[in-house]
């Protein structure tokens, strides 16, 4: 008969948090290939939020094509995403040439035209 001893714990891992990274609740229980697949995830996560975090400082995007790059590789993490939106759509650039008016600008540009209108009911 043989006997069997238990693994010793390994407390060098980072605890995994009990939501996933939309918030989540994780309710059953995760195999030891789940959580190792999810470290592995938190990683690049933060791996990617750094990078985004370099250009956020410099309130700078990248180049168009590092730009399209980064969003196809993993997204734009969430902590940058209205920055990021509102430089690519122009609305920063709008606001900064015309700062007494933006949002009266903002509001009558808002008033799409049938056309627009049409496309998007579609």
């Amino acid at each position: 008969m043989s006997s069997r001893t238990a693994a010793p714990s390994d407390t060098s891992r980072p605890a995994l948090r009990s939501e996933d990274y939309l918030g989540f609740n994780i309710t059953r229980p995760l195999t030891p290939q789940q959580q190792a697949d999810r470290l592995e995830s938190n990683k690049e996560a933060e791996s990617r939020s750094s990078e985004w975090a370099k250009f956020a400082s410099k309130r700078q995007l990248p180049s168009a094509s590092r730009l399209k790059k980064l969003v196809r590789q993993g997204g734009v993490p969430a902590a940058h995403r209205a920055w990021v939106w509102s430089e690519v759509s122009g609305a920063n650039a709008m606001r900064s040439d015309h700062p007494s008016n933006y949002f009266r600008r903002l509001s009558t540009s808002s008033q799409a035209s049938e056309a627009s209108i049409r496309q998007i009911d579609l």
